[in-house]
């Protein structure tokens, strides 16, 4: 296909179209969609929306895609942008209004807003594995062959690029893989490779890259069933899968394009395979798309279809962006005479900053502080020696305000108290005599914005000049910050720049940011606070990782262990490293003669007293399969014998797969608690209440006593 706009078109369109059939349908079960299939463009249904309407696999697609134009490459903070503009605003959309937004997505919009990195703002967990990154990651992938050719494999550069994409909403190896696979076969299939060459060439280089990089380990075993694509097409629809796991999505979508001759089988086929219907097709049909074309695609279809100026919108700017052309530039990347000019005023704003000695000059730095970490007082002492400041402040939020970004972004945690937060600043301010600690933010009635913090710190301190410290991340998000205006015209922003990161480049890409430039300075990010945040800190507290001592200072540390929130002796959340010790984790277990995908299967296939319903249960995921327990009717001793079956589950659990026999035998002699923010008192202990009977802790631990004795465990 030589004509490069028609092969955005197939592609973006092979999305868009393919959405649009699914969403009248989402959710509906495979049974029901072969009583009464798909077969045309229809509306209603799941959404109520007219014949037509894509949802968000469309709409983030195009945000990708516009981004790409726009700015001549990936940029974490744009694209990211025009993700909160269409979940905030609707733009994007058919309608100008959103219906459908995926829970994993939406949280790491949520994490952008209150100012985390772009590219940690995705889920990592195993639970993250959702198929919110791969339905719109096709844009990147035009991109990346227009700058790297049909194989990303040979270029470092190239994967990382696609890994980045994904993780601005979905950044654990299983989804970062899912996506470079599928785009290394769409770079294929853009080369004009035919269908078959292109999966088996693109998934097999892309997997033969992953087995060369460790932190995809985890990942490989996911991808057993593609690595054959003979095998793939041969398989029976009753074994493919068509829910929202990503692995799931993309193998459904692969075996529907391998084993259809059209764009209208192909897509036709994914939606009724039921489930997640929208997004298999979406995924599916960008495949189907490019290998067959635009014109393949059936009219009647793309006559329904809706918003397609905005479709066309983006089609041509990702054109440009392939081209190396954007609007303002006439080629790709930021406009480099402005980039030069803002770094220049941001060097001289601090050599007169610096300077400045006719007053006293006063560092803000405001936050959560739950907990301080030792990064919050390198940075803060950084900032001062930057400018010659004579004191610096930490300005807490308040509980209030922690309470509520909690709740979205982690509800299980224990919230620490304000006095708690104000001691360990007050033991971080005793190593440097310049720090204190400004408690106005937690006033019932003060407010949680930086402007009103620095307006109090200006009234306490009328005759100094007053800075506010900010990451260079946040920059991206300061035009929506309130009072921004009045911010930059009274007070100055002290930004924190990474290695690697220009803010100069993010101030050029920004109109507003640009216009302001005198009311910022920068300086380089002191080294010992790489990768150390207050969000992490908790993780590493939460799951007992030795880790999180490094964190914090010494006395903050002690001040820790006195209070209960540090305890190197127990893990308490099987969560992360310890995710293989829940019954939730992906881990074969033969049991009573039937083989279970994991532990929890087999165990609520056990209420059951009737085999043939126990067999129900052997191919569930974790979550469906507990679900399907809360609804069968149990057998009369459940009581009586639940607890002795989870013993021996476990034990079968860990002595059928050696691998995790190691990792439980290396946890050593440290107490396993399953920490619940569920209330689930019988198999683990409330993390709010304390209380809990810990049975499935007990369980661990008299397995793991079991292997070291080696009763039931030979290497």
């Amino acid at each position: 296909m030589t004509d490069r706009i028609d092969m955005i078109r197939s592609g973006i369109y092979g999305v868009c179209v393919g959405d649009a059939l699914g969403v009248p349908v989402e959710f509906r079960s495979r049974e029901s969609l072969k009583r009464k299939p798909i077969s045309e463009m229809s509306g209603g249904g799941t959404y109520g929306q007219p014949e037509g309407t894509w949802s968000d696999d469309g709409s983030l697609t195009l945000c990708l895609a516009q981004s790409i134009g726009e700015t001549g490459g990936v940029h974490a903070h744009d694209i990211m942008e025009r993700f909160l503009d269409w979940y905030e605003n609707g733009k994007y959309s058919p309608w100008g209004e959103r219906f459908d937004c995926g829970i994993t997505t939406a949280q790491a919009l949520f994490r952008y807003k209150e100012g985390v990195e772009p590219v940690l703002c995705g889920g990592n967990k195993v639970s993250s594995n959702g198929n919110g990154s791969l339905m719109r990651i096709l844009p990147a992938a035009y991109y990346l062959y227009s700058r790297f050719g049909a194989d990303l494999t040979k270029s470092r550069k190239a994967m990382d690029i696609v890994h980045k994409a994904s993780a601005l909403t979905h950044r654990h190896a299983i989804a970062l893989s899912a996506c470079g696979i599928y785009a290394n076969i769409a770079v294929r299939l853009m080369e004009g490779v035919d269908r078959e060459t292109a999966v088996r060439d693109g998934a097999g280089a892309a997997l033969g890259w992953y087995r060369r990089h460790e932190k995809f380990a985890e990942a490989l075993p996911i991808w057993e069933r593609i690595r054959d694509t003979d095998s793939l097409a041969e398989l029976p629809e009753t074994e493919i899968k068509s829910g929202g796991y990503v692995a799931d999505t993309l193998t459904a979508a692969l075996w529907c394009f391998l084993t259809t001759g059209s764009y209208r089988d192909c897509v036709l086929t994914a939606v009724n395979l039921g489930e997640d219907t929208d997004t298999t097709a979406a995924v599916a049909g960008g495949l189907a798309g490019l290998a067959y074309g635009y014109g393949d695609i059936p009219k009647s279809w793309l006559a329904a279809l809706k918003g397609k100026p905005v479709i066309e919108e983006a089609c041509t700017s990702l054109l440009r962006g392939m081209e190396g052309k954007t609007p303002e530039n006439g080629a790709c990347g930021v406009n480099t005479e402005k980039e030069a000019q803002a770094a220049y005023m941001l060097r001289e704003n601090l050599k007169e900053a610096k300077a400045d000695r006719t007053r006293e000059k006063i560092i803000v730095m405001g936050g959560s502080f739950h907990p301080p970490t030792i990064a919050h007082f390198k940075l803060l002492q950084a900032a001062a020696d930057a400018v010659g400041a004579d004191k610096g402040i930490f300005a807490p939020a308040s509980g209030k305000y922690i309470e509520r970004k909690l709740k979205r972004s982690e509800p299980s945690c224990k919230l620490m108290t304000d006095e708690l937060r104000i001691q360990m600043l007050e033991a971080v301010c005793r190593e440097d005599p310049r720090f204190s600690v400004e408690t106005g933010e937690m006033g019932e009635d003060a407010g949680n914005h930086a402007y009103d913090t620095l307006c109090r710190v200006q009234k306490k301190y009328p005759n100094a000049r007053i800075f506010y410290l900010a990451g260079c991340d946040k920059l991206q998000i300061m035009p929506r910050w309130r009072h921004i205006r009045e911010l930059l015209e009274h007070f100055q922003v002290l930004t924190a720049a990474r290695s690697g990161q220009k803010p100069e480049t993010v101030i050029a890409r920004s109109r507003f940011l640009y216009e302001n430039c005198a009311g910022f300075l920068f300086f380089q990010m002191p080294d010992g606070t790489e990768g150390i945040s207050s969000s992490r800190l908790r993780r590493c507290l939460r799951d007992h990782d030795e880790q999180a001592r490094d964190m914090v200072t010494e006395e903050v540390w002690e001040i820790l262990v006195e209070k209960g929130y540090a305890d190197l002796d127990c893990i308490s959340r099987f969560t992360g490293r310890y995710a293989f010790l829940g019954n939730f984790y992906d881990a074969p277990v033969e049991f009573g003669g039937i083989r279970y995908r994991n532990s929890e299967a087999a165990f609520q296939a056990q209420k059951c007293e009737d085999e043939e319903k126990r067999l129900w249960f052997a191919g569930l995921a974790p979550g469906r399969a507990k679900s399907l327990g809360g609804r069968v009717r149990l057998r009369e001793d459940w009581e009586e014998v639940k607890t002795g079956l989870m013993l021996e589950i476990v034990r079968a659990k860990f002595t059928q797969n050696p691998e995790l026999a190691e990792k439980l035998l290396a946890t050593g002699g440290k107490r396993l608690v399953e920490g619940t923010a569920w209330n689930d008192t019988c198999w683990g202990i409330d993390i709010h209440t304390g209380k809990g009977e810990n049975r499935l802790g007990k369980i661990l631990m008299q397995v793991r006593d079991e292997l070291k004795e080696n009763q039931y465990f030979s290497s």
